[in-house]
């Protein structure tokens, strides 16, 4: 693959990481289909699998260009969890000198090389471990989120986790149900001001005399993204933090 290829492709799975996943997956599919497990009992405990060499040529073809592009892509995205040199051990036990290896059958004209591949299982997990990523990743996509422009912050919610976006100030998951009613109960309301009663039409399962408890112990979360939640009047407040 030509280097501006690579970061093409690069830029493809930044853009989109439902291609990262499939592209990965595809790839190593198909190194399974093509490869048997080890013989050898300390090899089998490794995950390796072994391959004919014979096809080893079009396994590195769709290998190659993945390394390629993964260096490009940690370029691209900063945050990625793939290393790099992911495939790195894959390759080379598909290149080293000597990985070529005669069957049992080596006496006979027939005798057949093959090689053994190595590195798959920390590759076969971090696919998973992509692919739940980016599950998640399409799930907050497709989500409108909630938008409060006075707060400049945004919220999304994916399954049991709210998303707190802030324009500045990173982000911050929240987890527990006495937690999330509470914080979209105030940020759903107009000027984010809830009174009691208002509040408890929305979540029966705090009593009142637990508000407050509940007040502080989510203020104390929202801190890092700059938002309070204060008492005001007949009811709670949510505005920006400010530090005394």
């Amino acid at each position: 693959m030509k280097r501006d290829a690579a970061f093409e492709l690069a830029i493809q799975w930044r853009d989109n990481p439902v291609l990262l996943a499939g592209d990965l997956r595809a790839t190593f599919d198909w190194l399974w289909k093509n490869s048997e497990e080890a013989t050898d009992a300390v090899a089998r405990a490794t995950g390796a699998r072994v391959m004919a060499a014979s096809i080893v040529p079009e396994a590195l073809e769709r290998l190659v260009p993945l390394h390629q592009a993964l260096t490009k892509y940690a370029i691209l995205l900063k945050a990625s969890k793939l290393p790099p040199e992911l495939l790195d051990p894959v390759i080379e036990s598909l290149t080293l000198p000597d990985a070529a290896l005669a069957s049992e059958d080596s006496t006979t004209a027939t005798a057949q090389l093959f090689v053994t591949l190595t590195g798959l299982t920390a590759v076969t997990q971090a696919i998973e471990v992509t692919q739940r990523w980016v599950d998640k990743h399409e799930r907050l996509r497709c989500g409108e989120g909630d938008r409060s422009e006075i707060l400049k912050t945004t919220i999304e919610v994916a399954d049991d986790e709210l998303l707190v976006r802030t324009d500045q100030d990173g982000s911050l998951k929240l987890r527990g149900s006495s937690n999330i009613p509470m914080f979209l109960a105030f940020f759903r309301t107009a000027k984010h001001h809830l009174t009691i009663d208002a509040f408890l039409d929305i979540d029966r399962t705090v009593k009142p005399t637990n508000l407050d408890r509940h007040r502080v112990r989510l203020s104390s979360k929202l801190h890092d993204v700059m938002i309070e939640i204060v008492s005001e009047k007949d009811g709670y407040r949510m505005q920006k933090f400010r530090s005394h």
